[in-house]
This record gives C-alpha cells, sequence and structure tokens, in this order.
C-alpha cells in the first residue's frame, strides 16, 4: 500500500532523493502495510509532487548519520528505486492533464497511507 510522506515546512524532504538509486529516508517504525514496488508520495509546501518507487526495505543496524531524531540503532530505511513518470502521476489522479497538482495535505508530519 502505498504512503505519503510529509515534513516540516521548514524542512525540504526532496534533497534526500536527488539520485533515487542511492537514496533512502530513515523512519522510526515500518508502515505495516508497506512493502516493494509500492509508492512513496512526496508532499512539498501542502500539495503531492511526485513519488518514487520502493526498492527495498531494511532495518538498520549501522549508526545513521545525518538521521536526527532517529535512534541510530533502531532505524527502518526504505531505498527508493525510481521516480514516477508524469504518466503515472496522471494515471494516480496527482496530477491532472493541465499539470497541476490535484491532492493537497494540511496539518500533518509523518507519514500516512494513500487515501485517493
Amino acid at each position: 500500500m502505498n504512503i505519503v510522506v510529509t515534513s516540516p515546512k521548514t524542512v525540504d524532504i526532496t534533497h534526500k532523493v536527488e539520485d533515487p538509486y542511492n537514496s533512502f529516508w530513515s523512519l522510526k517504525r515500518r508502515p505495516k502495510k508497506l512493502k516493494v514496488g509500492d509508492i512513496v508520495w512526496i508532499v512539498v509546501k501542502g500539495a503531492v509532487v511526485g513519488g518514487f518507487t520502493i526498492r527495498k526495505i531494511i532495518r538498520a543496524k549501522n549508526p545513521v548519520r545525518d538521521a536526527i531524531g532517529h535512534n541510530p540503532s533502531d532505524c527502518w530505511r526504505i531505498w527508493f528505486e525510481e521516480n514516477v513518470d508524469y504518466n503515472e502521476l496522471v494515471e494516480h489522479k496527482v496530477l491532472s492533464s493541465d499539470g497541476d497538482f490535484l491532492i493537497e495535505v494540511r496539518g500533518f508530519q509523518g507519514f500516512r497511507y494513500q487515501w485517493w
């Protein structure tokens, strides 16, 4: 099941996935329904603006540098494979055919399962 990831407005989470093959997020707990092949939708400034396919989900056993707020010995890492392309964004109703973002997210920071 796909998830939607948001963060505080002062944090740009997109910088962590510039190179999806070498990028991952660290989470304190693993989303129970999340599996390889699902999509992690990215929220920037209150709108879902894109997503990445999940390649691997592992429990981290080594210290995670730069993972502020996470216990380095008890993290889950979600590794990304590829960026969701324009046609998939339209198909998943994230973008209109005119290129407008359709999904708004307000007042939530963290992750939740896709609801649309």
